[in-house]
């Protein structure tokens, strides 16, 4: 059992808060202004139709404080890309309807991300944060943020609770992008390898990164390297934990805060 969460805030000196937010959970991190990671809590199996489950996170005083910016990352179940913006394509996705819908430009992409939150949820971010005092994005938005810029094809692998992210980029452009429920180590593997059958991707040359909750010692790990040689788990020089974590905690278990915090616009 991973140990997500620890405190190691001594005064908010107008940090940067990051929301993970999923169906049933609501994730948060304080990153203080060197992008150090100071703290991390953790809501899972979270109603957010239940008031006694929204009290928790409206009385929590990490989310009451002042921040210098509040960024919500959505890891959506559904969502769909377009060349331009199309509304009346939301009507052919069916459960869309069920949501709040946003809409998003990719950074210097001509592609459209259509994504939702549930009314529960929205009332719940505007409860806490205020109607414009949060950015909200997807994760594909995340991502393609933090990889502006390079032209070789490279697959990142994203994996939480029982998920799998899988975004390929190539020529400095969206090139793939899906959300796969996946019960088992097998799982994911199937997706991966279909990603790479399906997309063209080259599984022995192209470059493979990871990101969530996944160690190089763990069951995963090795049966991606079996077949993804070039597979590594994501590194960036300028994201740390706070000197007091638990040894078992790694940056690359809250990457998408930090992409978050510095992505977000």
């Amino acid at each position: 059992m991973y140990q997500r969460d620890f405190d190691f805030i001594t005064n908010n000196n107008g940090y940067k808060l990051s929301v993970v937010l999923m169906a049933d959970s609501f994730f948060y991190a304080v990153l203080d202004n060197e992008n150090t990671l100071i703290a991390h809590q953790s809501a899972e199996q979270f109603r957010f139709s239940d008031q006694t489950h929204r009290n928790i996170l409206l009385e929590d005083k990490i989310l009451k404080a002042t921040y210098q910016s509040i960024s919500v990352v959505v890891l959506p179940a559904l969502q769909f890309q377009a060349s331009s913006p199309n509304d009346a394509l939301l009507a052919t996705f069916p459960g869309m309807e069920l949501y709040s819908n946003k809409i998003e430009k990719l950074a210097c992409q001509s592609i459209y991300n259509y994504f939702g939150i549930t009314y529960h949820q929205e009332t719940l971010l505007q409860t806490l944060f205020g109607v414009d005092g949060y950015t909200l994005h997807s994760l594909l938005y995340i991502l393609s943020s933090y990889y502006l810029g390079p032209i070789h094809r490279f697959m990142h692998l994203h994996v939480e609770q029982d998920h799998v992210y899988i975004y390929i980029q190539q020529n400095g452009v969206l090139q793939f992008y899906n959300t796969f429920s996946a019960s088992s180590t097998a799982d994911i593997l199937y997706f991966v390898l279909a990603t790479c059958k399906s997309s063209g991707f080259e599984p022995l040359s192209d470059q493979v990164t990871i990101s969530g909750w996944i160690e190089k010692d763990s069951p995963l790990f090795t049966q991606l390297t079996g077949y993804l040689p070039e597979v590594k788990l994501i590194k960036d020089t300028d994201f740390r934990l706070h000197s007091s974590c638990n040894p078992s905690q790694y940056p690359h278990h809250y990457f998408v805060h930090l992409a978050n915090a510095l992505c977000a616009s």
